[in-house]
């Protein structure tokens, strides 16, 4: 029996993103993808406004559109061998039990490449400013660097406020680490374990306006505050960084989700199969308004 690409393309597609749920709180650019390229139109500057106007007539002004434009990424796993696939694919547990490691480590890399291109060039930022402490550490990360407070949430939320960013739907990603060491905070504790409001898929806390995420990393900065590419190796001064975000200020684009097989290999008694999946992201703004990363600070 030949493999049958539609069911487990089907299957990887329904999986993508799971546990990455903020990744759907963005702009979708999906339609605006030619070829590997995003092409998003941009309309050009708003018409001023006169007071009680006197001088007519009115100066005719023009508008130049722009094209924002950003690159899609190729992403595939590498080939698993499958030996009873006809019985796989017709049982859904099974074909689930094959797909899952694969999709897990994928929307994990995928999560992370979102938020690195989220975070640009780090135009806007905030430093943790608590006390100095050796727990919330990269894995590769040595001495101290200072907790991350309410106090530093609340300067990121008047950052975005600088930034006339809607109040509503303001998301912020963090490492588990640095979430953890808000319950340093008995006034947090105490709202906690009374409870909370409903909250959407993935969000396990509000504060100051922020639906907040966890994930066990988000973003890592050099020692000296530049922002490592996902796959850059670990140092001693690597920072955590968070990010914080408004759904209308970032962007996302998915593309083609292939599968790519080899039927009853003889030498693998078996049959070969491997995925690709084509993804974009990207910050709205050369400026990157709406988007601010709370990056660690080194210890003292």
């Amino acid at each position: 029996m030949a493999v049958q690409k539609e069911i487990w393309i089907r299957d990887i597609s329904e999986k993508l993103f799971e546990g990455i749920e903020f990744a759907g709180r963005s702009m979708n650019h999906s339609s605006y993808i030619d070829g590997k390229t995003v092409h998003v139109p941009q309309a050009g500057n708003a018409p001023s406004i006169t007071k009680d106007r006197s001088s007519f007539p009115a100066t005719i002004a023009g508008r130049t559109d722009t094209d924002l434009t950003y690159s899609m990424a190729e992403f595939t796993t590498d080939p698993i061998l499958i030996r009873d696939i006809e019985e796989i694919q017709t049982e859904y547990d099974k074909r689930q039990s094959v797909l899952r490691s694969h999709v897990d480590v994928l929307n994990e890399r995928l999560g992370q490449e979102i938020l690195h291109d989220w975070a640009g060039s780090l135009t806007n930022e905030v430093a943790t400013s608590g006390a100095d402490s050796t727990v919330a550490l990269p894995p590769s990360g040595t001495g101290t660097r200072k907790k991350m407070t309410a106090t530093d949430i609340r300067s990121v939320a008047l950052a975005m406020d600088n930034q006339n960013i809607p109040d509503s739907g303001r998301i912020l990603v963090l490492p588990a680490a640095m979430y953890y060491e808000l319950f340093d905070d008995t006034a947090l504790i105490n709202r906690n374990i009374m409870g909370r409001e409903t909250m959407p898929t993935g969000v396990i806390d509000r504060l100051f306006g922020f639906d907040i995420y966890v994930r066990n990393t988000v973003n890592r900065l050099t020692s000296g505050g530049s922002l490592k590419a996902v796959t850059t190796a670990g140092a001693v001064g690597d920072l955590f960084a968070g990010l914080a975000y408004h759904p209308s200020f970032v962007a996302r684009a998915l593309g083609s989700v292939k599968v790519f097989t080899d039927d009853d290999k003889p030498e693998y008694y078996g049959s070969v199969m491997s995925a690709l999946v084509m993804l974009g992201a990207t910050k709205m703004y050369t400026a990157e308004t709406g988007v601010v990363t709370l990056k660690q600070t080194v210890g003292s």
